[in-house]
């Protein structure tokens, strides 16, 4: 019995080449890589089935093991006859008739590597692009300078990073197959590709908001609400992004069923403050929306129990870009706040806030109703 015969059925490469840097053993999976038979590779020596590794840096290794008896690992870009390239992970040790070398196919993995930091580089490219068509659109009315050195930095972490993140699990997932074991891996991906996704789309829509607004093309247009529809509405949007045992509780009073107010502008208001209280409350917290009307307003206030906002920034907070320092490692575009403050002026509304770091925060929103024939902005 060869005494190499066992690992004639290992999935991993395995090779015995002789004190003559000839082929004394390889199995199955040694062929399958050099894309030859197994009868092909024995007795021959290494340089004269594959010309190209005469003074190459693998077989300096394996006279190198030979001659010193150490082992020694690498990795190691193979080209094949036909001009074809592979990637393998190669172990050598010594053994009594020459070196033994353990060889693992990882040109897939090298691939989706390679693919990825071309990816990178293009999303790269990309944002700089748009970046900087943004800057000269909106040179005329804020300082190119300062906008800029906030821009780049939000854009390049908003955008590059969940792009990868998409582009990474779609590769991934490609490269699992139909096995059933790799369901669980799978739906991890596309959880992440739709997550993803949906800040990308979150962040875009402030962009266009905030364009709009800045633009003047964004008009007021109040129209007959019913109120339980809408926030209806607004709680079915929100449900798929509520932390475990979370809960939205409305509560409606001193106000009729319908009221007057920009359907598409107040949605996008409550929807941005709740959707904060959302994103910076704990898990099982309670975030509270009340309603009423008083004096020919429509009033509504968002509470929440979350971090809160540090006094000392308290005045920035409907600047656009601003961020808070508590609030750094959570995603977020800094335009939300700034959008909802244009939206609220737009309507001739006021919105005030009062917030304890720590402890939480609370909007209070004033909207007048209007007629539905009377058009602003």
């Amino acid at each position: 019995m060869n005494k190499y015969q066992p690992f004639d059925r290992l999935y991993e490469g395995v090779q015995v080449i002789d004190k003559d840097m000839r082929y004394l053993y390889v199995n199955q999976a040694v062929a399958d890589q050099c894309m030859q038979s197994i009868d092909d590779l024995i007795g021959n020596r290494m340089i004269d089935k594959f010309p190209s590794l005469k003074g190459s840096e693998v077989y300096a290794r394996i006279q190198e093991c030979m001659n010193t008896g150490s082992p020694t690992e690498m990795l190691n870009q193979f080209e094949q006859l036909d001009g074809s390239k592979g990637w393998f992970e190669l172990r050598m040790e010594a053994v009594d008739d020459g070196v033994i070398i353990f060889s693992f196919d990882v040109t897939r993995q090298k691939q989706l590597e390679e693919k990825v930091s071309k990816m990178n580089f293009e999303i790269e490219t990309l944002v700089e692009e748009r970046t900087k068509e943004l800057m000269d659109d909106l040179k005329k009315e804020m300082d190119l300078n300062s906008f800029k050195a906030k821009f780049v930095s939000m854009a390049s972490h908003q955008f590059r990073t969940p792009l990868t993140s998409i582009i990474l699990s779609t590769d991934l997932v490609e490269s699992y197959g139909n096995d059933l074991v790799e369901k669980e891996k799978i739906t991890k991906h596309f959880d992440r590709i739709k997550s993803s996704a949906n800040h990308m789309v979150s962040v875009l829509n402030d962009f266009l908001s905030f364009d709009e607004l800045s633009s003047g093309k964004k008009r007021y247009w109040p129209t007959r609400t019913d109120l339980v529809t809408f926030i209806g509405d607004i709680k079915e949007t929100l449900n798929p992004i509520l932390k475990d045992n979370q809960q939205i509780i409305t509560e409606i009073y001193q106000t009729s069923k319908e009221v007057f107010i920009d359907q598409q502008i107040i949605k996008a208001v409550m929807l941005n403050l709740l959707s904060n209280a959302i994103k910076y409350s704990p898990e099982e917290s309670r975030i509270r929306l009340k309603m009423q009307q008083k004096n020919n307003h429509f009033c509504f206030e968002v509470c929440d129990n979350g971090i809160g906002i540090p006094k000392k920034e308290q005045d920035m907070l409907f600047n656009s870009f601003f961020r808070a320092s508590n609030a750094q490692n959570i995603q977020g575009s800094g335009l939300g706040l700034n959008i909802v403050k244009q939206y609220v002026d737009l309507a001739n509304g006021s919105i005030e806030f009062d917030s304890t770091e720590g402890k939480g925060t609370r909007f209070i929103v004033e909207i007048p109703e209007l007629h539905p024939v009377t058009k602003m902005g």
